[in-house]
């Protein structure tokens, strides 16, 4: 159904809507007059609300779309929004908490949201909050567009969290209150000197901004896809285009992706980060963009355990996909009790680098180089083709942000998830356990054994990882057995703890000459 009206003001503690509610664009106000703590607006999946101003004394959960010109909070509000918030003049907010949503201003007219100008969507004038503290969680790829981000109250909170990384894009950033402003593992795109101070905080004692775990660019910069229900939000910078291009009858991803792992997770182990290494070495899109192809190989297994090998896509829907190709059991499938998209492409990764050893033999392959071996060779090569109903979903599965490779180091028992190894801040499948988090040296979740507090998926109490992906023209060296990386290579706990940024590769060429060489 539809309401509409000039304003809206109800005393009820919860206003669910599942239609639409529009209220005046020019003048209309939502609001509350009940005066006690805890009163909702929900927006439910498919819901629609509008209007000029929604005012304080209410907290929203929005699950669809949202369009105000002002959107502003009391000190007991929360937001959580999950999809698309249009504010056209100022966002005042204290509490937020963006899952795969976004905060943006108005979208142009005849934007097409799923191309290359979807960057064009415009940033709220002003994002704020009056309340202290400031806590903004950006979740699963999560967006926030504004040309001012005006810090008036402190401390300050902006943190990233989930499986993909989320965008803060701030045109300047104007502090009227001393203390910090911290930032957590996201994307911040900003120009250079982009910070105004009021007197008397001078940005070096009073006003801090410090960043941890986060790629900052300038506006525009980073390459990273975003997106939600609303559309391609951001489609990333990719640099400048190859005129030769558009001429090209398919789409190919020409770099090759090594991806490492520990086995020992929730331990540090040997450390070698040879237990399983796998490489993505060509995605090609066909068929008009809508046939996916992924081939690799399994290229060393260093773990002393039957060990399987998986990806698991992020951001893709599995309707509507026809799948083709090879793995270890033949073609691959989709696992089934899974909300996102899971192909295993090796169930036992020692025979399927080597199809003539035992079930039970579990030899080092690939780490141990001896010349004549059986436990030498090229690895096990791999090929998932996935065949989408559309090219934009293809497009989005072709994006290596949302393709999480990941290892099973131990099978379930009983009620008992398998034990899965990902890469940093990428979360288990619906099948794996989350039991072990917080245990050993890890810290996906508070470890009271070494009062270390939470950091984020797969992430050591030291900021290490268990898991990571080096893209490169060509597969990584990995460490031979025994030999632990940080030894091999003495850039790699810095580069891990810095965030493993793609442009900070300079230490996979600094290494000893303790890294695997097939004889």
């Amino acid at each position: 159904g539809q309401l509409s009206s000039l304003n809206l003001e109800f005393t009820t503690s919860t206003f669910s809507n599942y239609g639409a509610i529009l209220v005046d664009e020019q003048t209309g106000v939502i609001k509350t007059n009940n005066t006690s703590n805890g009163s909702f607006i929900v927006n439910h999946d498919k819901g629609i609300i509008k209007g000029y101003h929604l005012s304080g004394g209410v907290s929203v959960y929005n699950d669809s779309y949202g369009e105000f010109t002002i959107f502003e909070n009391s000190s007991v509000d929360m937001l959580y929004n999950s999809c698309a918030l249009i504010v056209k003049e100022k966002f005042n907010w204290g509490n937020v908490t963006l899952d795969n949503g976004s905060i943006t201003g108005e979208k142009p007219e005849n934007l097409n949201t799923s191309g290359s100008n979807a960057d064009q969507w415009k940033p709220v004038p002003v994002v704020m909050s009056n309340d202290s503290p400031i806590q903004y969680i950006l979740k699963n790829g999560s967006v926030i567009k504004a040309t001012l981000l005006h810090i008036n109250r402190t401390p300050s909170n902006f943190r990233g969290e989930g499986s993909n990384p989320s965008l803060l894009q701030v045109g300047g950033v104007r502090i009227s209150q001393g203390g910090d402003t911290n930032l957590k593992d996201l994307v911040i795109e900003m120009p250079e000197n982009a910070f105004t101070y009021d007197p008397p905080y001078n940005g070096i004692n009073n006003a801090r901004w410090l960043t941890s775990g986060c790629s900052t660019t300038g506006w525009g910069g980073s390459k990273n896809t975003f997106s939600t229900c609303g559309g391609y939000y951001y489609s990333g910078n990719e640099g400048d285009p190859d005129p030769e291009d558009p001429e090209k009858p398919d789409v190919e991803d020409k770099t090759v992706y090594t991806y490492a792992f520990e086995d020992q997770w929730p331990a540090y182990g040997d450390f070698d980060m040879n237990d399983i290494v796998v490489s993505i070495d060509k995605m090609t899109a066909t068929n008009d963009n809508k046939k996916l192809s992924i081939k690799g190989h399994i290229r060393a297994v260093g773990s002393s355990r039957k060990t399987g090998v998986g990806i698991q896509f992020l951001n893709v829907s599995s309707s509507g996909v026809t799948l083709a190709g090879k793995v270890q059991n033949g073609t691959p499938v989709f696992e089934s009790g899974q909300n996102n998209p899971v192909v295993i492409i090796s169930i036992n990764a020692h025979k399927h680098c080597n199809p003539n050893i035992a079930d039970d033999d579990f030899s080092f392959y690939n780490t141990i180089p001896s010349a004549g071996s059986q436990y030498n060779g090229n690895g096990a090569e791999f090929e998932i083709i996935m065949t989408f109903p559309t090219a934009e979903e293809a497009t989005k599965a072709m994006n290596v942000k949302n393709l999480d490779v990941f290892i099973i180091s131990k099978e379930a028992q009983g009620n008992i998830g398998r034990t899965e190894v990902h890469m940093a801040n990428y979360a288990p499948t619906n099948l794996g356990t989350t039991a072990l988090f917080g245990m050993s040296n890890d810290a996906s979740a508070n470890n009271t054994m070494l009062n270390v507090s939470k950091k984020g998926y797969y992430i050591s109490t030291e900021g290490l990882a268990w898991g990571i992906c080096i893209p490169n023209t060509e597969v990584w060296k990995w460490p031979k057995e025994y030999m632990m990386i940080t030894g091999v290579y003495p850039g790699f706990k810095n580069w891990v703890i810095n965030g493993g940024q793609t442009e900070d590769l300079d230490w996979i060429s600094n290494h000893t000459n303790d890294i695997f060489v097939n004889p």
